[in-house]
């Protein structure tokens, strides 16, 4: 669940930072980021803080700090694909912890 909230938190905000500059969502966004980089990206009651630490732990940042989405790719498809990876490693880190699950380390 966390991760499908977290790839459509990153898809909204890819379409808030394609609007166009007149719109009250777009006009709010920026305000809100302006807040965010002013206090150095710490206050976690601001929106844009968990959107810029999501992308941050999928090597995105580079994104999040240009505002420009990579050109002939589906963003989308993208990050889904950063967040299976992100999970499946996960998972792999905790199967290394538990003794129980020594079936599963299996390695050829």
């Amino acid at each position: 669940m966390s991760s499908r909230r977290i790839i459509l938190r990153i898809r909204f905000w890819s379409r808030i930072i394609k609007m166009k500059k007149n719109r009250l969502v777009y006009k709010i966004y920026k305000q809100r980021r302006e807040e965010f980089m002013k206090r150095e990206k710490k206050d976690k009651k601001n929106w844009c803080y968990w959107t810029w630490k999501f992308l941050k732990e999928l090597h995105l940042e580079h994104i999040w700090e240009s505002e420009k989405l990579p050109v002939g790719r589906n963003f989308s498809n993208l990050v889904r694909k950063l967040v299976k990876k992100k999970e499946e490693q996960e998972w792999l880190d905790n199967l290394e912890k538990k003794r129980k699950l020594r079936v599963y380390r299996w390695k050829a």
